[in-house]
């Protein structure tokens, strides 16, 4: 079967139109948020002001909906919400500073952020964080240096003795480049 070349030429541009539209889909820039224990993806929607920008399935089941602009204070970050059977378990935000000092300030600027809503946190050097504990939350703050960047990331738990969670705070890539890292350099100077 031939096709009018107006025809193909029509149908080519089409599926390019599609394709670049679906390439600068508007990634909207939304507030950080802390949600209740147990809410809905619905809620979550509501509260946040917008969709996810997108959503991951793990094979446990569980579903990470992820913003990729998120502010905290005045800095934009990615926030996850983890959610196994309807139901969020914990928020993550992270942000990466180009470079170490600004990484420590924003760091810094966090923690008296939540010091002022939570209370004195508790700070672990051998883990790089901070923990803030309030009546059936957990908030930690904690920080990773690699490559003269800083990223930073608050993980938001409230404890709910009906939901047991059944996964945990999934790792970044960076992360886990970073243990790697450690653990070979702890395993050389070892030897």
């Amino acid at each position: 079967m031939k096709y009018p070349k107006t025809k193909m030429l029509a149908t080519f541009f089409l599926i390019c139109s599609l394709l670049i539209s679906a390439c600068n889909k508007k990634i909207a820039e939304v507030d950080y948020k802390e949600l209740s224990y147990a809410s809905t993806k619905e809620q979550l929607v509501q509260t946040v002001g917008s969709e996810p920008d997108e959503e991951e399935k793990a094979e446990d089941g569980s579903i990470t909906y992820v913003y990729k602009k998120s502010k905290y204070l005045d800095y934009t970050g990615q926030m996850d919400y983890y959610s196994v059977n309807d139901a969020i378990l914990y928020s993550r935000w992270e942000y990466v500073a180009d470079d170490l000092e600004k990484g420590k300030k924003v760091y810094q600027e966090i923690c008296k952020d939540l010091e002022i809503k939570y209370g004195k946190g508790e700070e672990n050097t051998a883990t790089f964080s901070t923990t803030f504990v309030s009546t059936g939350k957990t908030v930690i703050v904690s920080y990773l240096e690699q490559d003269k960047q800083m990223t930073i990331s608050i993980t938001d738990m409230e404890q709910n003795p009906n939901i047991q969670p059944t996964s945990t705070p999934k790792t970044s890539e960076k992360e886990k480049k970073a243990n790697e890292k450690s653990e070979n350099i702890a395993e050389k100077k070892g030897k």
